[in-house]
């Protein structure tokens, strides 16, 4: 009862394959303040490549996440807005020309419409070209070029002319990833208010628009998947994902060591302690060396640093100017040294 009304403040959601975090801040001044920030581990794999499996439990883990923070902060959150991963990503790169030569001026209304035509464009064109018998929902896009008059433009409003064009990129996934999504907020009584893709909100987090102008790739190595997202002249030019990611490792720790998941968890995060101790299934104890350790996983580390090269260079064309590896995934040791070498760049550009 004495909580406040949500109102100004934004509640966001991160919901991993590993973890579920929540945020609840504010804008002052066109800049996001963070009042509050809490993280959730899933006790039992409930999300596999970021897509949610069992639903009632990630419920669970997304209702903890939202009761601590409305009892920490004496609010009551009823809108979210969340970024979605999982498997199967299509993106389509479609292009739209408008004829405005009997309007007065561009509104903003004008442009928002025009984008919309744009992915409704690029959704008939997905359908059309699809052998697969899901239907996609829309999570995201990324306005590459205005045009006004053939001529390109950073922003198309309050202009006048005779045609616009619109040249972008949108991000669409499997309804089933969508829905699981959704179901999850439902259960939560949590109206989404915004949904994007988890490469376009991390890419908006750390590359500020004016180093868009370099060509820079952005990988999101979370536990399920590794998203990527590229950048260049000042825009977002493409977006991929890969379902080899953190697990990969956990995986091979597990192979190694004989441990359960868990275990094998709790193994990789102590990897910075010079021993790591450590009880395998069948209930015998042991110790490791670090470099023991890191020498153990170093196919898995090799195996993922390759798979991040190559869908850098399939989305990118050739190697990056640089490259940010962000998440949970990217402290794996040499992981950096091994993206440089795969990529033919040197190792201190990524």
């Amino acid at each position: 009862k004495s909580m406040v009304s949500q109102d100004n403040y934004i509640f966001a959601l991160d919901i991993g394959t590993r973890t579920v975090v929540g945020v609840i801040g504010e804008y002052i001044d066109e800049k996001f303040f963070l009042k509050d920030y809490i993280s959730i581990p899933h006790p039992k794999r409930a999300m596999v490549d970021g897509q949610v499996e069992d639903i009632k439990q990630v419920a669970k883990i997304v209702a903890q996440v939202k009761e601590q923070l409305e009892a920490n902060n004496g609010i009551r959150l009823t809108q979210v807005a969340i970024a979605a991963a999982g498997r199967a990503l299509r993106t389509m790169h479609t292009t739209m020309e408008f004829d405005i030569s009997e309007k007065d001026y561009i509104t903003e209304d004008m442009v928002k419409s025009m984008e919309v035509e744009t992915i409704q464009k690029a959704k008939t064109e997905l359908d059309e070209s699809s052998k697969s018998r899901s239907s996609f929902y829309c999570v995201g896009h990324s306005v590459v070029t205005y045009k006004l008059d053939d001529y390109k433009m950073m922003s198309l409003e309050g202009h006048k002319g005779n045609s616009a064009e619109v040249d972008l990129i949108a991000a669409f996934l499997p309804s089933a990833v969508v829905e699981g999504l959704y179901a999850v907020m439902d259960m939560n009584d949590l109206e989404v208010t915004s949904l994007t893709l988890e490469p376009i909100a991390a890419m908006n987090v750390i590359i500020p628009p004016e180093v868009r102008l370099i060509n820079i790739a952005l990988v999101d190595i979370g536990a399920g998947t590794s998203d990527i997202a590229i950048s260049n002249n000042g825009s977002i030019v493409a977006y991929a994902m890969s379902t080899v990611a953190g697990d990969e490792i956990t995986e091979e720790i597990i192979r190694n060591y004989i441990v359960d998941f868990e275990t094998a968890e709790q193994m990789k995060v102590s990897s910075y302690k010079e021993k790591i101790e450590y009880k395998d299934i069948l209930g015998f104890e042991h110790t490791v060396t670090s470099e023991e350790f890191f020498k153990g996983i170093y196919p898995a580390v090799g195996s993922l640093a390759e798979n991040i090269a190559e869908n850098i260079l399939k989305a990118n064309g050739q190697p990056p100017a640089a490259v940010f590896l962000v998440g949970g995934g990217s402290l794996i040791p040499d992981l950096a040294k091994y993206v440089a070498e795969r990529l033919d760049i040197p190792e201190n550009r990524v």
